[in-house]
Order: C-alpha cells, then structure tokens, then sequence
C-alpha cells in the first residue's frame, strides 16, 4: 500500500522592517584667520665717506759725491837670489856580510900608481886546525921564508906574488881592511888568484871567514 505523503506546510514570508537610516551631519569648514606677515624693514645704504689718499711725497736723489780712488801702486817684482842647494850626497848600500876585523895594520897609504888585483882571501892561524901543527912541533910558527907567523904575515902562491913583496890589503865590502901586509909564507891550498891572511887567534880567524879583498903590490 501506497503511504500517503503530507503535503509540505506553506512558508509565510515574514514582511521585514526597514531601519531607517540617520543621515550623517554636514561638516561646516571653519575658515582659518590668516596670520598677517609684517614687512621687512627696508635695508637703508649708509653712504660711507672715502678717506682721502695723502700723496706719498717725492724722493729727491741726492748726488752722491763719488770718492776718487787712489791708484794702486805697482808692485815691483823683488828678484830673489837664490839659494844654492848642496847635492844630496848618495849613500852606499853596505853589504855587512860579515863583522868587521881588526886590522893587521892602521893608516892607508897612498895607493896612487900602484898595481892591484883582486884575489879571493881566507884567514889562518897558528892553531892545530889551521896550520896542522902542535907547539913544540918543528917548524911551529915559522912560515915558509923562516920568519915568525904574526898579524901582517900573508901566505901567497910565490908564482903570482913573489916572497918578500909588500902589499896592502884593502876591504871590498865595507868592513876594517886588513892593512899592511908581507909575503912571507905560502901553503898547499893556496893557489893562482888567492891568499891567506894570519890572524893571532882562532875566533877572529873564524870571523873573517871567505871574502874578496883588493890587494896592492907596494914594491
């Protein structure tokens, strides 16, 4: 069986009120008083008075009086003498190769126009080791012309120099010279172009050593 459906109640429109609207109250503009702007005062130009320039006075140029100059006296030219100057004298470089000996002898003669020749020297004496003689031995201290062996006494080679010729002894590096001097001995080493001077003891003999000596023939 069919239900049987109610019919659906009839809505009744409502009739709203209307709320009736305030108008909004007009603005009045309220005109503002205007402030009145007082004027500026005016600037009034002070006139400023011109200080008078003053002229600067003139300089008057004073003539100067010019000073007259003395000449300048001429300088006379004062001739110098001059002076004589000595020569340095030249020095001689000596060869100290040895110390000096003792000379057998002193004074130099005069040498002028005598022969000379340079001979190589030695030195002797009357020791063991220089004459290979003792005291007490025969012929000890005599040399080969039978005189005594004394300072002044030379040995030579009879060949260049004969026996009994006086000579003089001259040093040739700057030392004492030997001095006077006879030919009165000769020995086996003495030979040609050499001589052997005596010396009274051993040390000065020593001291002498080997030189070259200028020899003189006195006669």
């Amino acid at each position: 069986e069919e239900t049987p459906v109610a019919p659906a109640p009839e809505k009744k429109e409502v009739a709203k009120e209307e709320t009736p609207v305030v108008p909004a109250p007009e603005k009045k503009e309220v005109a503002k008083e205007e402030t009145p702007v007082a004027p500026a005062p005016e600037k009034k130009e002070v006139a400023k008075e011109e200080t008078p320039v003053v002229p600067a006075p003139e300089k008057k140029e004073v003539a100067k009086e010019e000073t007259p100059v003395a000449p300048a006296p001429e300088k006379k030219e004062v001739a110098k003498e001059e002076t004589p100057v000595a020569p340095v004298p030249e020095k001689k470089e000596v060869v100290k190769e040895k110390a000096p000996v003792k000379s057998a002898t002193s004074s130099k003669p005069s040498l002028e126009g005598a022969r000379s020749m340079v001979m190589k020297a030695s030195a002797y004496d009357l020791s063991f080791e220089s004459c290979g003689k003792r005291p007490g031995d025969k012929y000890y201290g005599i040399t080969a012309s039978g005189t005594h062996a004394k300072p002044g006494t030379v040995a030579v080679d009879p060949r260049v120099i004969p026996l009994g010729t006086k000579l003089y002894i001259e040093s040739m590096d700057g030392t004492g010279s030997y001095g006077y001097a006879t030919a009165e001995d000769k020995g086996g080493a003495i030979k040609g172009n050499r001589i052997d001077l005596f010396y009274a003891n051993r040390s000065e003999a020593l001291q002498f050593g080997r030189r070259e000596v200028k020899v003189y023939i006195l006669d």
